[in-house]
């Protein structure tokens, strides 16, 4: 039996796999969340270490696993960072990025959060703790 691939054929393979290719882009691209952290008024981020981690979503269940560790050396107006989601992490409306900044001994600082919107960066404000 002789198989005939004519052009629509062709073009259906072309498009199918350009379809594929651009489904795998673009999940890769929502897999990661960047965003920028400020202090409040745009003063300068004091010395510490700062924690930035996903609330709201099924990444709940264990807090390690949606998270990432940044340091800030007291220098810096803003601090820009990359979290990355692991697979299957499901994101709901109410999801937020938190950022906590600490200094050497625990004490905590600054406190921040942000609704999380699909691949648009978040901008995170930092406000000072008070005890």
């Amino acid at each position: 039996m002789k198989h005939s691939i004519n052009r629509r054929t062709m073009l259906t393979i072309v498009a199918g796999a350009s379809l594929c290719a651009n489904l795998q882009v673009t999940a890769a691209r929502t897999r990661t969340i960047d965003g920028t952290l400020r202090y409040r008024d745009k003063k300068i981020i004091p010395k510490g270490q700062v924690e930035v981690f996903l609330k709201g979503s099924d990444a709940n269940a264990d807090p390690d696993t949606v998270k990432t560790l940044l340091t800030s050396d007291g220098s810096s107006q803003y601090i820009t960072f990359s979290l990355e989601l692991p697979a299957g992490t499901q994101i709901s409306k109410v999801s937020q990025i938190v950022a906590r900044l600490e200094r050497e001994d625990g004490w905590l600082l600054a406190r921040g959060s942000a609704s999380l919107t699909v691949q648009t960066p978040v901008n995170i404000t930092l406000n000072t703790v008070m005890y």
